[in-house]
């Protein structure tokens, strides 16, 4: 019997930097996991996912890939060591790759992404609202446009920076009031 015929499980790869690859096929044991592929890279602390065909799910942590080079009628690949996660623990650590630290808030594309000491905002109407405050400078009459312009796309990454600068445009008085209302609409999504 060939060692195909053993793979009877389907599994998917989750990697540490989110990258997903799906309908792998394996052979999930009490702490081991083999996979006779040789043309993906699987590492200590990725995770493999199981659905099985009762509904249930089973998430596993990579411990020790234990990659293999084929030898004879044996093909390449892996004989994992793994441990087998809780649900709250599966959870959490898909979320922690899946996710890679952004906290979504609502909407499409939103949320906050904490990265260091950096809170950046990630939101597809936030850069469309960012690009015509821009455009909106850039053909006013302010008189240091083009420092406005530098700022704000500086502290742009930094949702903190970003809201102190904001509302010290919003200080300026009539000489900002054609921003006013973009201006708003961006801290809104802050």
């Amino acid at each position: 019997m060939p060692f195909s015929a053993l793979m009877t499980d389907i599994v998917s790869l989750i990697k540490k930097d989110g990258t997903r690859i799906d309908n792998l096929k394996s052979s999930v044991q009490d702490k081991k996991i083999f996979i006779d592929r040789a043309d993906i890279l699987i590492e200590s602390g990725d995770l493999i996912h199981r659905k099985m065909s009762n509904g249930a799910e089973v998430t596993y942590k990579v411990i020790d890939p234990g990659f293999h080079e084929g030898f004879h009628s044996i093909p390449a690949g892996y004989d994992m060591k793994c441990k087998k996660l809780g649900i709250p623990e599966a959870k959490k650590a898909i979320q922690n790759i899946t996710y890679n630290n952004t906290i979504n808030i609502h909407g499409d594309n939103q949320g906050i992404a904490v990265s260091g000491n950096k809170n950046k905002i990630i939101n597809s109407e936030f850069d469309k609202k960012f690009i015509e405050l821009i455009e909106i400078i850039k053909t006013s009459e302010i008189e240091d446009k083009n420092q406005i312009i530098e700022n704000l796309k500086n502290k742009k990454e930094d949702k903190n920076e970003f809201q102190s600068y904001l509302g010290t445009l919003l200080t300026r008085g009539a000489e900002v009031t054609t921003l006013t209302p973009v201006i708003a609409s961006l801290l809104g999504f802050i």
